[in-house]
């Protein structure tokens, strides 16, 4: 039997065209926006989506990525909590995802796509958060470009009096350190307030305050990965505008703050045991059900372009057809991470060397 080399594959392409491939994505959110409001919105996009194929693809695979495109958005389920939506349609497949993460409004039309173009649309992060921590308070600040705002402020718990001659110890999932334990326990409580943020927020962590104080936190903390930098201040009190002048400078270079945070959560993971490297076991795990951050370079995989990369896995699964809106394994692993509501991030090239350009944080 004859093969079928990439060149007759070109020359049967062009005998029978594949056809316009669409990729939309939108905000969504039904519980945050009025059903009229989005269906407004999708009514746009599709309008604008039509315009486009007629001029340019107005034959019978046109006209069928048309109808299969309403039919999707007709089916939407306003129940989800997802913020956003990404639709992908030509002749031979659709696909509609709903996603975690805010998106800006964006329509292609081209020949093929890649899942990981969702992350592109993706809207900037929220920020950052900054703890400022003295013996008396701890104050939490959400912060971005445009804003600096207290979300919580915890105070230390009066000791209550006793009629027994020593207090029972009580247990915490935090280790113990030298000192006041009514300091360690103030620590504590600013701790869970951290914990009850960054499960909403995800976003890097700033800590600011005396010396002292922020090495004790520093002990106890359960959020090591997502602090990016601890600033020792001598200050028991600080105005709002003081912290942010501190903190300033370390926030002007906003994706080296970013990779740094991507880099520390990596660390933190590789010393418990939960780091997946290498597309061929993060495959393996995220095919599982496995998987809340892939990391992941801008050019992998790199069986053509970068020369590296894991390419017998590649050469082996990489491969889709070209009918498929999956078109390499990369994309299937992202695709599959981004339907259970996982983090994914895209670093520079080299930022993941010593993890074969692929982790994945179970």
């Amino acid at each position: 039997m004859k093969t079928v080399t990439s060149t007759s594959r070109e020359e049967v392409a062009k005998k029978f065209p594949v056809g316009p491939s669409v990729s939309i994505t939108l905000s969504f959110n039904p519980k945050m926006n009025k059903s009229a409001t989005l269906q407004q919105s999708i009514a746009k996009a599709v309008e604008s989506t039509e315009i486009e194929l007629l001029r340019n693809h107005c034959d019978d695979m046109g006209m069928l990525v048309i109808q299969k495109m309403k039919l999707l958005f007709q089916h939407l389920n306003y129940n989800t909590y997802k913020k956003s939506v990404a639709l992908f349609v030509s002749p031979f497949f659709e696909k509609l995802l709903y996603l975690d993460f805010e998106v800006e409004r964006s329509i292609t039309i081209s020949e093929s796509f890649k899942v990981r173009d969702l992350l592109s649309a993706r809207k900037p992060l929220p920020g950052y958060l900054v703890l400022f921590i003295s013996e008396k308070e701890g104050h939490m600040y959400q912060a971005s470009e445009h804003k600096f705002t207290r979300i919580a402020t915890i105070t230390p718990v009066a000791p209550r009096a006793s009629l027994t001659k020593s207090p029972v110890p009580v247990s915490t999932p935090y280790s113990s350190i030298d000192g006041d334990p009514l300091a360690q326990q103030f620590l504590e409580r600013i701790d869970r307030a951290v914990t009850a943020n960054v499960g909403v927020h995800h976003i890097p962590i700033i800590v600011v305050g005396p010396q002292k104080t922020i090495a004790r936190f520093r002990q106890l903390t359960r959020h090591e990965a997502m602090v990016v930098q601890y600033i020792p201040l001598e200050q028991e009190q600080l105005t709002v505008a003081k912290l942010k002048q501190f903190v300033g400078p370390l926030v002007q270079d906003w994706e080296a703050m970013r990779e740094e945070y991507l880099l520390n959560r990596i660390a933190v993971a590789q010393k418990t045991g939960r780091l997946a490297t290498g597309i061929q076991l993060v495959r393996e795990q995220v095919m599982k059900g496995k998987g809340k951050l892939l990391v992941i370079e801008a050019c992998f995989p790199s069986s053509t372009n970068c020369n590296d990369g894991d390419s017998a896995l590649y050469r082996a699964i990489g491969h889709y057809s070209k009918y498929s809106y999956i078109q390499d394994g990369v994309d299937e692993v992202i695709e599959k991470l981004l339907e259970t509501g996982a983090e994914v991030e895209i670093v520079p090239d080299g930022l993941l060397s010593g993890h074969e350009h692929i982790a994945l944080i179970l």
